[in-house]
């Protein structure tokens, strides 16, 4: 005879529908047998008392208030750490000033990206004023380079063939300004300054040439109100001028 306590683990499954074909024959040959099985199985599979249908079905919607609790919980907690995480990464995006992006633009060997921001981004966060020129090495043991330009606006930037030389155009009170980043030097070249055309004098970056020369168009007013300009290469591997052009007063195009 079948063992009683196995027959008994099996009988829930059995009153259920869910014992497998040989299960079920297995009990039922063993209930014939069995009287005190076939009792059990038997009060298994009895209609509920109307107290004991109320108790179970109370049960029942208790239990699913309870699971509905636990999924609110569950979805309430999923949203707050949705609703954080995301507040947590636009933070460190802003920290890091993703967000106030003007241009990016990478060197032709790839040896180095220049980065400029709108804003001061030295700091924890953006401070509004002025841009910032964050130039990132390929090499690690190179770092980076960081400059800020208070008071003026990013015009544009522009690197040289060589991946060496990156020019760099903005606006401030004074009219338009021209640097020349040298990266192997590690040097900024003012053109206003190493040029000193007449005072006042505006510069444009025009075009790069092969050798890493640069060509550049430069403007004044007289007095009279009258605009001089012209154009010359600037070669930085030499810092010598030639080529130099001077167009017709007053008949320089308007930038």
């Amino acid at each position: 005879m079948t063992n009683c306590s196995i027959v008994r683990d099996l009988l829930p499954l059995y009153a259920d529908g869910l014992a497998s074909a040989e299960s079920a024959a297995l009990i039922e040959t063993h209930v014939k047998e069995c009287p005190a099985c076939r009792a059990e199985l038997a009060r298994m599979q009895a209609p509920l008392s109307e107290e004991a249908a109320a108790q179970s079905l109370d049960y029942k919607k208790a239990l699913f208030r309870e699971k509905r609790r636990t999924m609110k919980r569950t979805a309430s907690f999923s949203i707050a750490a949705l609703l954080l995480g995301t507040i947590i990464c636009l933070l460190v995006l802003l920290s890091k000033g993703y967000f106030h992006i003007a241009a990016r633009e990478t060197a032709p060997d790839g040896s180095m990206t220049a980065t400029a921001y709108r804003g001061d981004v030295t700091g924890i966060f953006p401070k509004a004023g002025g841009f910032t020129l964050k130039t990132v090495c390929t090499s690690r043991d190179r770092g980076y380079y960081l400059t800020t330009y208070l008071g003026a606006e990013f015009g544009g930037m522009w690197w040289s063939p060589s991946g060496r030389y990156l020019a760099v155009s903005m606006r401030d009170a004074e009219g338009t300004r021209l640097v020349i980043d040298d990266y192997a030097g590690n040097h900024t070249i003012n053109v206003s300054l190493l040029f000193g055309v007449a005072e006042g004098a505006q510069y444009t970056f025009v075009q790069w040439r092969e050798d890493d020369a640069m060509l550049i168009r430069y403007a004044y007013w007289d007095e009279a109100g009258a605009e001089h300009a012209g154009y010359f290469w600037y070669s930085c591997e030499s810092w010598s001028v030639s080529g130099v052009v001077e167009l017709p007063v007053g008949e320089a195009p308007t930038e």
